[in-house]
């Protein structure tokens, strides 16, 4: 093949032209791809046979030797193409003389230029297509607007820290989009979350509370064990918005702290006060102007892991009015301490009274026993008709005798028709009738590690619902008390055996009646044989089932 062909034509015979820079690309970036390379070796190319194709600037098929009738189609898709050419010149050449308007003196004046937003608007109302098409839609010239809506999703589970502090340094428009202070509703604080160096902490607060806290809800300072009352009166007082505030493990805050709270925060709705006193001292006292003066607007207090004093007078004020928390929704006293006596007495019937919409209840770690009531007072207590989460593990056994236990769990659940989920682990020697005298019916989640063969009948109970069973260290004297009612559990997901006296046979009809298992704990499980010891999920879980169902 000559020169002048290699010059002009490549491997693929089609001529080079400026419109068509390009014939096939995986990688679509602007310049001339077409190969250059020689085409000696190409031994069944003839320069001659190209002149009879004919190669549309339409994404039509190519033609060999086009008819008069072809041809002529042809000529009039070019001639249409160059008038749509012309009219897109120009609309430009318009638009750009737009930009300036002519003033009284006959002086050319600029325009007040569009924002971002506004001109992308514009152009999609007029329906234009210009070169900086492309531009319009890229990421950085987003509407701020768009941008706004996709970082209020960005931010609903996680908080805005620290996703809007690293959208904010991607561009001026995005960090415009991250300063609304309607995305900062939200921000978790958390010292285990959020790595800050404690010479910076405080800075930062500093500056998001002139910045960025002007509409907060929720804050969440969690282990900031420095964060004194001065700090977090200063916090107080540049964001009254805030509606909820966990302060866990706030060692340093007093008496003052909870009366700034009381005082500085007129919407307050939720109080996290988990282990903020330390060791050997109890939570100061005033913390009742809590429930006294927002009771009638808290919707979650958490007190646990504190030491309480004057317990129950410390509720006094609102356990004898009825109704005096009608928002409360959860209540949690997990793992508290109690200066009065070892024997705590939980006033069932008055907590009804005064908290009836409470659905999340957490006596974990407690030692209490229900108080004493009349016939009467039992007669009108409604219990807790939504309450859907109750959990009173004990770590060891107390010295309460059983039946008190029973009584009491069976006073909290006295109405509960919608009890999910129910935690009585270290539970035992309760009676038969327990089950039956309780009005749940669709418990999805249940534990009743550590206790004995009557807690087995609360999952015959609720077998058509359960999802996760934990029977760790159940102690049975019938080796086949497991093994019954495993068959009737087709929903369950989570399974845990740990510490039992299951063996290979039983094991066999956990696989074969719940199909949908996903998760298996059998370690410290005696009877059954070696290497299966261990935690099953997954993958691992559908080997062993393979290899105790395979005949």
């Amino acid at each position: 093949m000559g020169d002048t062909h290699r010059g002009a034509r490549g491997i693929f015979g089609v001529a080079h032209s400026k419109h068509r820079p390009m014939m096939f690309s995986f990688c679509p970036v602007r310049g001339d791809e077409w190969p250059s390379g020689s085409d000696d070796s190409d031994e069944d190319f003839d320069v001659k046979k190209c002149n009879d194709f004919s190669y549309p600037d339409n994404g039509e098929d190519l033609i060999v030797n086009p008819t008069k009738n072809t041809r002529k189609r042809l000529k009039n898709n070019a001639k249409l193409k160059r008038r749509k050419t012309k009219k897109k010149k120009k609309d430009s050449r318009k638009r750009k003389g737009s930009d300036h308007c002519t003033s009284k003196n006959g002086q050319k004046r600029k325009r007040k230029r569009l924002d971002s937003s506004e001109e992308y608007h514009v152009q999609a109302a007029a329906g234009t297509e210009n070169e900086s098409t492309d531009d319009m839609c890229s990421w950085d010239r987003l509407p701020v607007l768009i941008l706004h809506k996709i970082f209020h999703f960005c931010v609903q589970e996680d908080g805005a820290v620290p996703f809007l502090l690293r959208m904010s340094r991607v561009c001026r428009t995005w960090n415009e989009a991250a300063k609304s202070p309607l995305l900062w509703r939200h921000v978790n604080l958390d010292q285990h979350a959020i790595k800050i160096k404690e010479e910076k902490r405080y800075k930062v607060l500093s500056w998001l509370m002139d910045n960025r806290f002007s509409k907060l809800e929720e804050l969440n300072l969690s282990h900031w064990s420095r964060l004194h009352h001065s700090s977090l009166e200063k916090l107080l007082e540049k964001c009254p918005t805030i509606r909820k505030i966990n302060l866990t493990g706030c060692i340093k805050l007093n008496s003052a702290s909870i009366s700034s709270l009381v005082e500085s925060l007129p919407g307050l709705a939720s109080v996290d006060l988990t282990s903020m006193s330390l060791p050997g001292q109890c939570l100061p006292t005033n913390v009742s102007l809590l429930w006294d003066k927002k009771g009638s607007q808290l919707e979650e207090l958490v007190l646990s892991g504190n030491r309480l004093q004057r317990w129950p007078k410390l509720f006094d004020s609102v356990l004898n009015i009825p109704n005096s928390m009608p928002k409360l929704t959860l209540l949690d006293l997990s793992n508290c301490s109690f200066t009065s006596s070892s024997v705590v007495i939980f006033p069932v019937e008055a907590f009804q009274f005064s908290c009836p919409n409470l659905e999340t209840l957490c006596l974990a770690g407690c030692s209490m026993t229900g108080s004493r009531s009349d016939p009467q007072e039992l007669n009108d207590s409604k219990g807790f008709p939504r309450l859907k989460q109750l959990s009173f593990p004990i770590v060891r056994q107390n010295h309460h005798s059983p039946w008190q236990q029973q009584d009491l769990l069976q006073r909290l659940l006295k109405t509960s028709e919608k009890l999910q989920l129910l935690d009585i682990r270290g539970h035992s020697s309760f009676t038969s009738e327990f089950s039956q005298n309780l009005s749940c019916t669709n418990v999805e989640y249940l534990y009743i590690g550590q206790g004995d063969q009557n807690m087995l009948k609360l999952c015959e109970k609720w077998s058509h619902s359960l999802i996760v069973l934990d029977m760790s260290d159940v102690i049975v004297e019938d080796e086949m008390a497991i093994s019954n009612v495993l068959p009737s559990l087709a929903k369950l997901k989570q399974l845990d055996l740990s510490g039992t006296d299951i063996e290979d046979s039983a094991l066999r009809l956990v696989f074969q009646s719940c199909p949908a298992l996903t998760e298996l704990n059998l370690t410290r499980c005696r009877n059954i044989s070696r290497g299966m010891k261990q935690c099953f999920k997954d993958q691992r879980l559908q080997e062993l089932s393979a290899k105790l169902i395979q005949p």
